[in-house]
């Protein structure tokens, strides 16, 4: 395993390159942040301390730093040096790095340590698979899948939040679709939550493979059977859901826009993600040219967008 730490990234180009590493350069997995003690010292200055829970003020210093260190995994050498390469010439500069041969054995120990239970409502958690389940409270086991959605990223903690706290409006959604659905997750907790049937999509094998682990655990967990489908996107043929999830990067829920409007029923509802703040009016302008819909809610967390509208045709 090779580890590619690459230093000065801004927090806003971390999604678009590391789609990038993984689809184009075989990166494995990647991680947004990976801080010492030390540095967060550092940037706490007299507010660090050590012991206790972190207050909520101390978390956004953290969160809102502009500038990160990513790390990316590969398992070819030569592969993380072309994927360099690509990404200094997409960002059009050139950056310092750390690369580096990793021990395979350590891999798995050492990708665990960024996973803990994510609490989305007092009532609904997040839980990685290792981890002990609540006995109260509904919660998703996911088995993180290098990169397919674990739920620690805005988008995919955004879609949760929107359902989770607004069951009532969606609670009567039984048919959904889980269009590039990565490890799942948001078709597990529509299954988890309200829906009778779900069809999981997506153009990559690896990640299909992930997501169909991560039904069977929460299948097993909940003590009874899922009706679901998983879906490879070139087998994919149009059925009508009430509720599509859309948890993709603004460029293919353009290009992809035929599918997600064929997806949807009348009067049914699309929940968007993926996009960035300030590409939120270029989505509705550019779906609003397509169909009719009234927008149900709009809601930034850390610049990215989740957006639920409700589809006339």
């Amino acid at each position: 395993m090779i580890s590619l730490k690459i230093f000065g990234i801004k927090s806003i180009e971390f999604t678009a390159i590391s789609t990038l590493a993984m689809e184009g350069y075989g990166c494995v997995g990647a991680l947004e942040s990976e801080m010492e003690e030390q540095e967060v010292d550092q940037l706490l200055g007299e507010k660090s301390f050590c012991g206790g829970e972190v207050p909520e003020d101390v978390l956004c210093i953290i969160n809102d730093k502009e500038m990160i260190d990513p790390v990316f995994y590969f398992e070819k050498d030569l592969d993380a040096r072309e994927f360099l390469k690509e990404a200094e010439s997409n960002l059009n500069r050139n950056f310092l790095f750390a690369l580096e041969a990793m021990p395979e054995k350590d891999w798995n120990l050492e990708w665990k340590k960024f996973y803990s239970t994510i609490k989305v409502t007092s009532n609904f958690s997040i839980i990685p698979s290792w981890e002990k389940a609540p006995t109260d409270g509904e919660y998703i086991l996911i088995e993180p899948g290098l990169g397919f959605g674990s739920g620690t990223h805005p988008t995919s903690f955004g879609c949760i939040k929107e359902i989770v706290t607004n069951f009532e409006a969606y609670k009567n959604n039984k048919r959904v679709l889980d269009f590039g659905c990565g490890s799942g997750i948001l078709g597990i907790a529509a299954l988890k939550l309200f829906a009778s049937e779900v069809d999981f999509v997506d153009i990559d094998k690896d990640a299909l493979e992930n997501c169909s682990r991560n039904i069977k655990i929460n299948e097993t967990s909940a003590n009874k059977n899922f009706n679901y489908s998983v879906i490879n996107r070139d087998q994919y043929s149009f059925k009508e859901y009430d509720l599509v999830f859309a948890n993709i990067l603004l460029n293919i829920l353009i290009l992809e826009s035929d599918t997600i409007l064929k997806s949807v029923r009348n009067n049914g509802i699309i929940i968007f993600s993926g996009i960035l703040s300030d590409q939120v009016e270029e989505l509705i302008a550019y779906y609003r040219s397509r169909v009719s819909f009234k927008i149900i809610s709009n809601e930034i967390i850390e610049n990215w967008a989740t957006i639920s509208i409700l589809v006339t045709k």
